[in-house]
């Protein structure tokens, strides 16, 4: 699965989650991808995207390490969700209307 991200996505074995993860070790709610968007001063300057735990009982996992803080993602990190459940994050640079602008893309 392949899903281009626009702002906020929660993660969870929920139905109401922008991404299910159906596994029994994921929370409902488990975490969350988001980004605090381009620079108000600067449009040149990059989005930056953050993944952080929503205090789910098996924890994500950020390139093997569990998440105690949210966390600023990186071209090709692995996000682990409980015991099995990873997915892959990667920011391409896009250039839209000569703004440049980092939007992950998760593959399942």
């Amino acid at each position: 699965m392949v899903r281009r991200l626009h702002g906020t996505l929660f993660v969870g074995s929920s139905t109401d989650a922008g991404l299910q993860v159906e596994d029994p070790t994921v929370s409902r709610f488990h975490c969350v991808v988001h980004t605090n968007g381009p620079s108000a001063n600067d449009s040149n300057v990059l989005a930056r995207w953050y993944v952080r735990d929503l205090c789910s009982l098996n924890g994500t996992y950020l390139n093997g390490h569990r998440l105690c803080r949210p966390m600023r993602l990186h071209d090709k990190d692995c996000i682990r969700l409980g015991r099995t459940q990873s997915f892959l994050v990667v920011l391409p640079i896009e250039v839209a209307h000569g703004v440049r602008h980092q939007q992950p893309i998760t593959h399942h």
